[in-house]
């Protein structure tokens, strides 16, 4: 520009052909500036005449979009606080990002396979959904503890593998039945050793449990309506006693239960 502009003043007659070179000067830069400047709506068309990008306005929110040969798109978004990427070859085939100020999403499908991952405040987690139904879930769940949830492909619980707060954080885990009853479970005590139990009709009937004092463990064995039937433990002098129940009163072998 600078030997364009020596170029004008060296063959210049007078005062009137340097305003003009000056002038053709100012027009070159402002042109030269505009060729960068693009205003949206706009697309880019490729030498086959296919749409190879697309930029858009969305009442001053922005949306780019880049298109494949095989028909798939990215699309890259900003609206409000809200910002976006969606990768997708059809609605049964896409990932897509969502992030907010609160929130961030991320979704993979494939088929009637889904994977999502959330991190929010109330709440994050991964999760794998079958045909729209939550079938695992990884993380903690709003008011809930944090744990591993299977379930059916009827959306039941399955399996809850986690950590129990109302028991110090300690380790916990509880299988359900085909109708998503609790038929058994394992967990940590907070004072030490652990509880196993089957249930029936989501009660426990069979519990054993390390005993609190030290003595050993302790089994206890209910009826369909909670109420015990037998119980037996080991004693702090390491011998057992055991109890039978029944309508009429209760019968023990050996020294009473510790």
């Amino acid at each position: 520009m600078r030997d364009f502009t020596r170029g004008c003043l060296l063959s210049a007659a007078g005062c009137g052909a340097v305003a003009l070179c000056l002038s053709m000067v100012a027009q070159a830069q402002t042109s030269s500036q505009e060729l960068n400047r693009f205003t949206a709506p706009f697309t880019i068309i490729g030498t086959s005449g296919a749409t190879l990008m697309r930029v858009e306005d969305h009442d001053g929110d922005a949306l780019l979009t880049l298109y494949g040969k095989s028909g798939g798109r990215i699309s890259l978004g900003a609206r409000g606080d809200r910002l976006a990427i969606d990768m997708r070859y059809d609605e049964n085939r896409h990932i897509s990002l969502i992030l907010e100020p609160e929130t961030a999403v991320t979704t993979v499908v494939m088929g009637d396979n889904d994977v999502n991952l959330v991190a929010a405040h109330d709440g994050t987690g991964v999760s794998v959904v079958h045909a729209d139904t939550e079938i695992s879930h990884l993380g903690l769940k709003p008011g809930l503890d944090s744990a591993v949830r299977v379930f059916s492909t009827e959306g039941k619980p399955a399996v809850i593998i986690g950590a129990a707060a109302t028991s110090g954080g300690a380790g916990a885990v509880r299988v359900h039945d085909a109708a998503g009853g609790v038929a058994g479970f394992l967990h940590g005590l907070e004072g030490g050793g652990g509880q196993l139990g089957i249930a029936q009709t989501g009660e426990p009937v069979v519990l054993l449990t390390s005993n609190q004092n030290g003595s050993g463990g302790l089994i206890n064995v209910a009826d369909s309506q909670g109420k015990i039937v037998f119980t037996a433990g080991a004693r702090t002098d390491g011998g057992g006693a055991a109890c039978i129940y029944n309508d009429t009163g209760g019968r023990c072998y050996g020294p009473s239960l510790p």
